[in-house]
């Protein structure tokens, strides 16, 4: 995932599994970003709710050679909206 590793990454494919960390600065104090994918996540619904549930923000990143991933970013922002 570009955003946190800075680079483009080849072949990607997200998993059930794939989660990843960041350190960011947010209004001038270091936080831990966890990003767990949860659009893997689509044949796992009671873990993708309890996901969603947990969170306490949430980042909507697309591939932007992908009209698919972008136009599943509004599905999931319902999705989020409902819990």
């Amino acid at each position: 995932m570009r955003f946190v590793s800075q680079s483009p990454i080849e072949d990607y494919s997200p998993t059930l599994e794939d989660t990843y960390r960041k350190l960011e600065t947010i209004d001038e104090e270091q936080c831990v970003l966890e990003i767990t994918e949860i659009e893997a996540m689509e044949d796992f619904k009671a873990v993708r709710e309890a996901q969603i549930k947990a969170a306490r923000g949430f980042l909507m990143l697309f591939a932007i050679t992908s009209r698919s991933s972008f136009e599943a970013c509004g599905a999931t922002r319902e999705e989020v909206l409902k819990k």
